[in-house]
């Protein structure tokens, strides 16, 4: 039976991650579960993606494809925290539907409507 090294050592980074950010206040809210699949699947996407750009395997051990691996599960990490945070603010907002553009009316400043009120035509 052969061990995938480098599978593992994505995993490994992913997890390192995982725990890292977790213990990091703004992520205290979310549940360890969570933190550590979101960094974990991103940690095998980028390893696959360093992988396809021939920056080690499954099967080898390399420290290039652990690195994109890593910075990888920080991106997914950022990105999950990204959209966590939209959805509270449009919740908190009270604005459930999807891709709504309607904003409130907004009022113009004092005097924005005498811009050229002095200025005589010719």
């Amino acid at each position: 039976m052969e061990v995938w090294w480098g599978a593992l050592s994505w995993v490994a980074a992913g997890l390192l991650v995982g725990i890292v950010v977790r213990l990091l206040p703004p992520w205290r809210g979310r549940g360890w579960t969570g933190a550590l699949l979101v960094a974990i699947a991103g940690a095998l996407a980028g390893g696959l993606g360093a992988t396809a750009l021939g920056l080690g395997g499954l099967v080898g051990l390399d420290p290039r494809s652990t690195a994109v691996a890593a910075l990888a599960a920080l991106l997914a990490l950022l990105l999950d925290g990204l959209v966590r945070t939209r959805r509270q603010l449009a919740r908190e907002t009270g604005s459930t539907e999807r891709g709504s553009t309607e904003r409130p009316p907004v009022s113009a400043p004092a005097g924005a409507g005498r811009a050229g009120a002095g200025r005589q035509a010719g």
